[in-house]
């Protein structure tokens, strides 16, 4: 899945679910971890979403 497809279909989650663990993407998008923190600190530094940790 390419970085785009993904960073939209986590976008969109967001949406619906307003908060969501690491782990839980990994898991619907089918990468690893790593991948998903990537992705995510690659949208938060894009201003799209917020991270937060604990």
């Amino acid at each position: 899945m390419l970085q785009e497809h993904r960073h939209q279909k986590i976008e969109i989650y967001l949406k619906q679910q307003k908060a969501v663990k690491a782990t839980e993407l990994a898991t619907l998008l089918n990468v690893s971890i790593d991948t998903v923190r990537r992705d995510l600190e690659t949208l938060e530094k894009k201003g799209t979403i917020k991270r937060v940790h604990g």
